[in-house]
């Protein structure tokens, strides 16, 4: 059996909905992605049918009063009917109360069913990454041969993220891209999430486009604390003693290297815009 390109973007949409849901604390939205039959697995036990809508509400206090949801590297294989779909990815829940910080990072397995059309989620079970196996240090690994030919190293993996909660990238880009143990941030400006606008003043403006920032550097695996540079552009130089109090005021002593750009425009009558470079830890 296999899946079309049409059937893997409405399975990953399905996802990603969820995902929404469960950051936002809609009940009802979630329990909708579910079918009727459907069980969630995870570390506060089994939930399943009817009972899915009301069980979920203790889970998600439980986690915290802000929590960001996020499905990453989502692997999608065909089922044993063309009306099944099997998923297997990385779990985040990101608590975005200061300092941002991962709350649950586990491997979640979904099977998806699709009926009328329409894929709905069949069985979620979440579990926690398995602990390293104890034993025995590996041997050190004899140097190579320099007379012998040898392959040349695979090419590191990229994962590109666009972080559910903040605004959507307004262009053909992604908000964040994972790559040999970097993580590169696209530039953002002082919009706040919860309202869609751009809050007012330089100063502001700088902590709002930090704090989304976060929670892109949370949504990859790393932090604040390990951004090595930044980029910020402002709409005129007059504005840049009220922009770096701020910008000081949250590195602290974990301060980037940094390139100041002034004399640009933006869109929504932003006057700040900030990209980041990080280490992963």
């Amino acid at each position: 059996m296999s899946l079309t390109a049409g059937d893997t973007a409405a399975i990953i949409d399905v996802i990603t909905r969820a995902d929404a849901a469960a950051s936002r604390r809609d009940a009802a939205a979630y329990a909708e992605l579910f079918t009727a039959d459907a069980v969630l697995d995870g570390d506060q036990g089994r939930h399943a049918g009817a009972a899915l809508r009301s069980s979920v509400g203790p889970i998600w206090a439980a986690e915290g009063p802000a929590t960001l949801h996020l499905t990453l590297n989502p692997v999608v294989d065909a089922g044993v009917s063309p009306d099944e779909a099997l998923v297997s990815s990385l779990l985040l829940v990101i608590d975005l109360r200061r300092p941002i910080s991962i709350r649950t990072a586990a491997a979640i397995t979904q099977t998806l069913r699709r009926s009328r059309g329409v894929w709905r989620i069949s069985r979620r079970t979440v579990a926690d990454p398995a602990p390293a196996r104890p034993g025995p240090a590996p041997a050190h690994p004899a140097l190579p041969d320099p007379s012998l030919p040898h392959p040349a190293p695979a090419a590191a993996e990229l994962t590109r993220l666009v972080v559910p909660g903040l605004r959507p990238p307004a262009g053909a880009y992604s908000h964040v891209v994972v790559h040999g143990g970097l993580v590169y941030c696209s530039g953002q400006l002082g919009v706040d999430p919860a309202t869609g606008a751009v809050v007012p003043g330089a100063g502001p403006q700088t902590r709002q486009a930090l704090s989304n920032l976060a929670v892109m550097l949370a949504a990859a695996g790393t932090s604040m604390d390990r951004v090595i540079r930044a980029g910020v552009f402002l709409r005129d130089q007059s504005m840049f003693a009220e922009m770096d109090a701020v910008f000081g005021e949250v590195f602290a002593a974990a301060r980037p290297a940094r390139t100041t750009v002034p004399g640009l425009s933006f869109r929504d009558g932003a006057d700040v815009e900030i990209d980041l470079i990080a280490a992963l830890p």
